[in-house]
């Protein structure tokens, strides 16, 4: 994957002691950790907490308590090369963290305005934030006695491009539906974006204890390396049939992306195909819109290291196109689908609906296409603004005309009360 140039743009303060915050004039500088839920806006104060063990390998005495003049807890870490960095973080938000600042075992490494990521799969399930600051201003703060509270905010990550890559499987509608409607706002973004369909896949633990040598697994290939869940359970399509859907489709893409994106927005055309598409309806659809269906197939066979045709045991080696995503999604730390990757951090507020992505992208990016102006101007006047005014109006004439109304059937009350009274004494 290729990495953007990204600037995070917020700030880590020191709110007291006072003789803390004079050493930090401009505050720390920090990177941002490229998983955990970042919140945007917010400006939080914390006191800050020294693990118990200060390095964060083992469990982390909980912080079971708050002091009553801050909102969060920010638990300080030396991140020593003792264990994984998600380790870490792991065990201090079992312990009750909000946030994490990370010290660094190295001075070496720049910190200010930047993400920093971590190769393992344990990033996934991370919830809370995570800092990382030098070792010089870690040990300051560890060598102050006392509370500690500290303010912190992140406005947001701007970003001069957009890499995104949607990892799914092709029997996923969930993951064919978002990218049916997300294509417009894909083109409309233009230079500014760079987009990767990837693939998820499992693996055979049984299989990996025979050195992957089972053909007989219908869910699989390459003996049992790469493997996706049954879509149809009694029905006739396979784990299989989903994995060289998966192999066709990287293929394509490789080869036109433009007709990649085309076959996905007819991908549930054909009456008893998708999502469950195997070779003769993928070939039909591929047909459909201008593929050549021969090299996409040689494709596939030569992922595999062939040359003939794919048959039970053909498909036992292993298959580079497949080892690639996988290798990927380890490092990442992808483990669901479908999962959409910004810029090598994972997103997390939902794919529905996708005008919450659309805005993501603009937030990001420097320099902003027309389509987020269009956006700013939908989000000011959505296209019932209107009619919810009319309706308004018309809401309030009613209610002064029935005012007036009751105010003259009052008075002509009045008047004949009067004339009553006069006729009376009469």
């Amino acid at each position: 994957l290729v990495l953007c140039p990204i600037v995070v743009c917020g700030y880590l303060r020191v709110i007291e002691p006072p003789e803390l915050r004079e050493a930090f004039p401009n505050g720390i500088n920090y990177s941002l950790g490229a998983f955990g839920e970042v919140i945007f806006g917010r400006q939080i104060f914390g006191g800050l907490v020294k693990a118990d063990p200060i390095n964060g390998c083992n469990p982390i005495l909980p912080l079971d308590y708050k002091v009553e003049n801050h909102e969060w807890d920010i638990l300080l870490i030396r991140d020593d090369p003792d264990c994984d960095t998600l380790v870490k973080v792991a065990n201090a938000e079992l312990a009750g963290a909000d946030i994490v600042i990370l010290i660094e075992s190295e001075e070496s490494i720049k910190t200010q305005d930047r993400l920093f990521y971590v190769q393992s799969n344990l990033s996934n399930n991370m919830k809370i934030p995570a800092l990382r600051i030098t070792k010089a201003d870690g040990e300051i703060l560890l060598n102050t006695q006392g509370f500690i509270r500290l303010e912190f905010q992140i406005q947001k990550i701007v970003s001069k491009r957009i890499d995104y890559q949607l990892w799914m499987l092709s029997s996923s509608d969930s993951s064919i539906n978002f990218l049916q409607e997300f294509r417009d706002y894909h083109e409309n973004f233009g230079k500014h974006v760079k987009f990767a369909p990837l693939f998820l896949t499992s693996f055979c633990y049984g299989c990996s204890l025979t050195g992957f040598t089972q053909i007989n697994n219908p869910d699989c290939v390459s003996g049992g390396r790469y493997c996706a869940i049954d879509p149809d359970g009694p029905g006739p399509a396979t784990g299989r049939d989903v994995i060289l859907e998966n192999l066709r489709q990287i293929c394509l893409f490789e080869q036109d992306q433009k007709k990649w994106w085309a076959y996905i927005s007819v991908y549930d055309s054909l009456p008893n195909c998708a999502p469950h598409m195997d070779q003769t309806c993928s070939f039909n659809l591929m047909t459909s819109v201008g593929v050549d269906v021969g090299t996409v197939s040689d494709c596939v066979k030569m992922s595999f290291g062939l040359k003939g045709d794919i048959g039970a045991l053909s498909i036992l080696p292993d298959n580079y196109l497949l080892k690639r995503n996988q290798e990927m999604a380890e490092q990442i730390g992808i483990d669901k689908t479908p999962t959409l990757v910004v810029n090598r951090i994972i997103y997390r507020e939902g794919l529905n609906p996708v005008d919450n992505v659309l805005q993501f992208f603009c937030k990001i990016l420097e320099d902003s296409p027309p389509i987020c102006d269009n956006l700013y101007i939908r989000k000011q006047r959505p296209p019932y603004f209107w009619y919810l005014l009319a309706i308004g109006f018309l809401i309030c004439l009613l209610f002064v005309a029935s005012y007036i109304s009751m105010r003259q059937k009052k008075r002509n009350s009045y008047t004949n009360e009067y004339y009553v009274i006069d006729d009376a004494e009469t």
